[in-house]
């Protein structure tokens, strides 16, 4: 959605990333925290972010970037995620600035504890077809296709779709609630930029036309409509 050359023709060097979502990025279970060193689970999203953070400080300097002059940047869920790593052990030292773009550090719904999560892993690994003896490798045998099924038929059952879905206070990628982290001065060694898009959740609005009738409109016809409304009257 955002054009990087925009960015470099300003100075500036870009690196986009992926990273995981859903089950892929949050999903948590009795057996994945068993089975970690560090006994945590779930924040693997966080976990894609930080490893990129990590070839960055590597490797930018062949590309003519300054690995001690990083700023990590995002809008809306990249702005949380941006802020999140602010409170992160892991990713200290790898970024010296961070610009928030309409995003708060501790996201959009309450912050879940590790343990709060464990009933809903463990509903959804014995849902798996298998051996109920081995339930993450019945787990792992799943297309991803058929996880994101099964994930989301079993969280709309226990009623913890959010769960999912969410940043987990593991006690490791992140130890406490990020509002205590901030009220601790943990985000303070870096630079921080703050924003905000007065019209964002306008995209969230429900896409269904008058009556049901017709089809709903499409993303580039709601951007229009958008414009449309914020231009001055006469």
């Amino acid at each position: 959605m955002y054009d990087a050359a925009a960015l470099a023709t300003k100075g500036v060097l870009v690196v986009t990333i992926n990273y995981r979502l859903g089950i892929f990025g949050f999903f948590s279970s009795p057996e994945l925290v068993a089975e970690s060193p560090q006994h945590s689970a779930g924040n693997y999203a966080l976990l894609d972010q930080i490893a990129a953070l990590k070839w960055v400080k590597t490797n930018i300097r062949s590309f003519g970037g300054d690995a001690d002059n990083v700023t990590v940047f995002g809008e809306s869920a990249g702005s949380v995620d941006a802020t999140l790593l602010m409170t992160s052990p892991l990713a200290r030292g790898y970024f010296r600035r961070v610009i928030a773009e309409s995003g708060p550090p501790y996201g959009f719904a309450p912050v879940v504890q590790l343990a709060d999560t464990l009933h809903l892993g463990a509903a959804i690994a014995q849902a798996a077809p298998g051996d109920p003896a081995t339930p993450l490798n019945n787990l792992r045998a799943l297309s991803p296709d058929a996880l994101v099924e099964l994930a989301a038929r079993t969280s709309a059952r226990e009623g913890s779709v959010a769960r999912v879905t969410g940043v987990i206070v593991d006690g490791w990628v992140i130890p406490q609630d990020p509002r205590k982290a901030f009220a601790n001065e943990a985000g303070s060694m870096v630079d921080l930029l703050v924003g905000l898009n007065g019209r964002e959740m306008s995209a969230y609005r429900p896409a269904v036309p008058p009556n049901g009738a017709g089809e709903p409109p499409s993303a580039r016809e709601l951007i229009e409509r958008d414009t449309e409304t914020q231009r001055p009257r006469a």
